[in-house]
């Protein structure tokens, strides 16, 4: 990221092709975002929001996460980061509403020292992210947001395996409510996210055509896209514009 906060020309992205999605990662671990305070393109009211968190961490993650989301649709429109205006839906579903006649969707995650922005055109788009770790009470969350069917997946894996298991259930129906936009409306229990392999499918009663796919970040995390339509590709780059994975599975 260059000294006015933009990607360099060479890497301004092109609007995503039909049934593309594009993935952009950074790392508060990376080296070219060590040196970014990021205030420079965050909002007067992003700005106090960061100021709300106790942990200085926290509130880099925060400022990480929503610089990204700016950057990152300002490069797509060729505008400055700061003309980008953001609104969320009653049910808390982020999306851009300043230029208004841009048909971009995009996703915010964040955890650990990772933040994760999933871009698509025309359509819908969710994405969650998980840092692998333990999950001491996997066994009491899984009973009441787990299908019986992911509850048997993840028991059936090895004990050392279980934690990363159960995230990857969990960042799946994560994705798919962020997708639809209901948020915690729809009820977890009711999504089956081991059907059909994240190949098209229905969920919660929603007759809509998705598609749920799992994003290979390594083993440090678990990650997946879902989509209201079917996903032909997923182009994953880090903010340096180096390929991260190019998957859709």
């Amino acid at each position: 990221m260059n000294a006015d906060n933009r990607f360099p020309e060479a890497l301004m992205p092109q609007i995503p092709e039909p049934r593309t999605v594009h993935v952009w990662t950074c790392s508060s671990d990376s080296e070219i975002i060590r040196d970014c305070t990021f205030d420079a393109i965050l909002t007067p009211t992003e700005k106090e929001m960061a100021g709300r968190f106790r942990r200085d961490a926290e509130s880099g993650s925060y400022k990480m996460g929503r610089a990204l989301s700016r950057i990152v649709a300002a490069s797509y429109l060729r505008i400055d980061p700061l003309q980008i205006k953001f609104e969320r839906s009653p049910c808390g579903k982020p999306s851009i509403t300043v230029p208004s006649d841009t048909n971009l969707h995009f996703n915010l995650s964040r955890s650990g020292d990772m933040a994760i922005v999933a871009v698509m055109y025309e359509m819908e788009i969710g994405i969650d992210l998980e840092k692998v770790r333990a999950i001491p009470d996997w066994e009491t969350i899984a009973r009441y947001y787990l299908t019986n069917g992911e509850r048997s997946f993840v028991e059936r894996c090895e004990p050392w395996e279980r934690d990363r298991a159960f995230l990857t259930c969990w960042v799946r129906k994560e994705a798919y409510v962020k997708a639809i936009g209901t948020g915690v409306t729809v009820s977890l229990d009711r999504i089956d996210t081991l059907r059909s392999d994240g190949a098209d499918g229905e969920a919660d009663g929603n007759r809509e055509c998705y598609a749920i796919c799992d994003l290979d970040l390594g083993p440090l995390y678990t990650c997946a896209v879902a989509a209201l339509g079917p996903i032909d590709e997923i182009i994953c780059l880090d903010v340096a514009g180096e390929l991260v994975a190019g998957t859709c599975g």
